[in-house]
């Protein structure tokens, strides 16, 4: 069992001369969280890409980072829980998507960084910051996208974990999920790692994954019927060695 050794500020500061408040500054192994509250009225793409350049200067090179930007409508996605059936779920995600939400969300995997950004209307907008997107990546010769990071609530003497999201044209395997966990493994060498894998950004009963990813623009959310249509491939230990089903 890998217990994490946390240091946590979760208290309320003001950061660049008082425009921002930083809501919470969570440090885990090799792994930053980042919450910040904008400035009334300052939420834009080009303010976000300032901010986060000033949080990319003070990184240490192999870290993982995230840094989650709210602004005047914004607030952190709303995480399904367990046992939950189809028609719950799609009357809190229509709820979500009516709301306007603006939020970013800065990701930094050792040298590479992007900024995603999800305005009041629904737009998004994606910025590699530097080197190439860390999200979108090849992996025996297919293309994989991470929709979205899970990770469990900080606190001391906690088995930490994170859920991992990917969504891909490739066909679904369980060679090629362990090929993922094992990518996934080295970034978050503190935390428990799973993995989950659709054809789809679908993952309606998976819990943790967003009611509403606010950075899948466009999306029609399948019936029901559609989605058992589909697979999800989840891999991890739960408990034991490494290993991956397909359902």
């Amino acid at each position: 069992m890998i217990t994490a050794i946390l240091t946590a500020t979760l208290i309320t500061q003001v950061v660049a001369a008082g425009s921002e408040t930083t809501l919470a500054d969570v440090h885990t192994g090799g792994v930053r969280q980042v919450s910040i509250r904008l400035q009334h009225g300052t939420f834009g793409v080009s303010r976000l890409e300032q901010l986060s350049r000033a949080q990319l200067a003070g990184k240490r090179g192999k870290d993982f980072m995230e840094v989650w930007f709210y602004g005047d409508t914004g607030g952190a996605p709303l995480p399904q829980p367990d046992h939950m059936d189809y028609d719950t779920w799609l009357r809190l995600h229509n709820e979500c998507a009516r709301a306007g939400n603006e939020i970013g969300e800065l990701v930094s995997i050792g040298r590479d960084a992007v900024l995603r950004v999800r305005d009041a209307s629904g737009s998004v907008t994606r910025e590699v910051l530097t080197g190439s997107d860390p999200l979108i990546f090849d992996t025996g010769g297919e293309r994989y996208e991470v929709l979205y990071f899970a990770f469990s609530a900080p606190g001391p003497y906690i088995l930490q974990k994170v859920d991992v999201f990917l969504k891909t044209t490739a066909t679904l395997s369980r060679e090629s999920g362990m090929k993922l966990l094992q990518r996934f493994t080295p970034v978050f060498p503190d935390l428990k790692v799973n993995v989950y894998v659709r054809n789809d950004p679908w993952f309606i009963f998976e819990p943790n994954y967003p009611f509403l990813n606010p950075f899948v623009e466009g999306a029609i959310p399948p019936t029901f019927d559609q989605y058992e249509q589909g697979k999800t491939l989840r891999c991890g230990s739960w408990p034991g060695p490494p290993s991956c089903t397909l359902q």
